[in-house]
């Protein structure tokens, strides 16, 4: 029943997303997509391979923060190429950029530290990587709202999106930081099913979720650490918020307050959660969202394709850096 319900969903989003390509291929104006496509020069792709570099660089800070918190010492750039290539796996993963996790933990992971430290610190660096990107998809919703008056079933479903993520985010915050048997609690009810049926594996488990638990607590003991983190993380949206707005120049359509819309947008590819890399799901949300902003399929289409020029770039150096680790792995 499980699997027909996962087959029914997968095929919705399939429609869903055909209907939206044909839609951008029908709309779209070749020679005005030609157009902008020839603005485009090599040093326009090296400052969006700086935007990129520099949010896989502050990320890489913010982890290397909840890291010393934990007390596990590595080297930066050990850091740096362990989120890369785990962010080479999300993009690649069929999931809303989530997946690479665990390749980041094996590529920190050594003999001496535990596993339940290092998935502590990628945990939290997860939730803090989301949750920083709310201040400005909020922003982004509000000015579509407010310039663009757009039809009240966008507005509802925007809201419910917007406001059942931030709810759930915020109650988790503030669960971490004042009650510290929250984790315990949330996992005895989850794991009652198999209390029943496998009494060994169950307290396996829960013995693994409170050693997990001890670690987050002393990660966010020092409360100003964790928010350092927390503003790296809003610096980083912020980036991202300006990379949108450097392609909305190239494209001579300069507006500040369209790149926090089409930045907001992103909250939408969360619908599209099991196809690879958001493959059409992303042309489609950005057909959808310049249409509304009359900029028009064309500079909708280029500008999905510079930015997926960008994130490509990092999935190949991060798939190559984990392959030559993996290599090195073998050979020791």
């Amino acid at each position: 029943m499980h699997n027909k319900k996962r087959v029914a969903f997968l095929l919705t989003e399939l429609l869903v997303i055909s209907l939206l390509l044909f839609l951008f291929l029908k709309t779209l104006n070749i020679n005005e997509f030609r157009k902008y496509l020839k603005i485009l020069k090599p040093q326009n792709i090296l400052v969006i391979l700086l935007f990129q570099f520099s949010v896989q660089l502050l990320g890489s800070v913010q982890w290397r923060i909840l890291m010393r918190q934990a007390e596990v010492e590595r080297g930066f750039f050990n850091i740096l190429k362990a989120r890369i290539s785990g962010y080479s796996v999300s993009y690649l993963t069929p999931s809303l950029y989530i997946g690479g996790e665990p390749v980041r933990a094996g590529m920190i992971k050594d003999p001496d530290t535990s596993y339940n430290k290092i998935y502590a610190t990628v945990t939290l660096d997860k939730y803090i990587e989301l949750f920083t990107k709310f201040p400005a998809i909020v922003t982004g919703l509000s000015f579509m709202i407010f310039f663009f008056n757009p039809k009240p079933i966008l507005i509802v479903i925007s809201a419910i999106l917007m406001l059942s993520l931030i709810a759930s985010f915020f109650f988790v915050m503030v669960k971490l930081l004042h009650d510290r048997a929250f984790i315990k609690r949330i996992s005895k009810k989850i794991l009652r099913p198999i209390i029943k049926s496998n009494p060994r594996i169950a307290v396996k488990i829960y013995s693994f979720i409170k050693a997990f638990e001890r670690e987050i607590t002393l990660i966010i003991h020092e409360k100003k650490y964790f928010y350092l983190a927390m503003t790296i993380g809003l610096t980083i949206s912020m980036i991202e918020v300006c990379q949108t707005y450097y392609i909305l120049c190239l494209m001579q359509f300069p507006s500040m307050i369209n790149a926090f819309i089409i930045f907001g947008s992103s909250l939408f590819l969360a619908i599209f959660t099991i196809i690879p890399a958001n493959l059409g799901g992303m042309e489609g949300v950005n057909l959808f969202i310049f249409s509304l902003l009359k900029m028009g399929p064309e500079r909708g289409l280029t500008y999905t394709i510079i930015l997926r020029l960008g994130h490509l770039s990092f999935v190949a150096i991060g798939l190559t850096m984990l392959l030559i680790s993996r290599i090195q792995g073998k050979q020791r």
